[in-house]
């Protein structure tokens, strides 16, 4: 993206998006994690993903396959839902805290290094 900072971009295959425009995005000071989201419609979102966001635009939950309910409380004024793409940014020092957990108990048991020195696998998602 156009004036982002270092850092690293999740791409989740999952979703094929089409953007007809450059997405303003202010990276301004910028750090921690941003998502991208693309507007979609109630009926649409209850087979899919859609992030609850406040009035801040700061992500409070992401709800999957949600009921028409919890869905609802997600419209924005426009009447679409905020759907989840699969698309994150993690800054550099957001990126490099998460790395590091791969030493710490239990999310040690979600790489080689961990399963090699014992631990029990266990499965973790950015998404969900």
């Amino acid at each position: 993206a156009v004036g982002a900072p270092p850092g690293v971009w999740v791409c989740s295959t999952d979703m094929i998006l089409s953007v007809p425009t450059l997405p303003e995005i202010c990276w301004d000071g910028f750090k921690g994690v941003k998502v991208v989201s693309v507007p979609g419609s109630v009926s649409y979102a209850q087979n899919h993903g859609v992030y609850s966001i406040d009035q801040e635009g700061f992500v409070c939950d992401i709800i999957y396959q949600g009921t028409k309910e919890q869905i609802n409380k997600c419209v924005q004024p426009d009447g679409k839902v905020p759907l989840v793409s699969g698309i994150v940014f993690f800054s550099s020092e957001t990126a490099e805290k998460l790395l590091s957990t791969h030493v710490i108990p239990p999310l040690d048991a979600c790489t080689y290094m961990g399963l090699d020195s014992g631990a029990k696998p266990i499965q973790l998602s950015l998404f969900f």
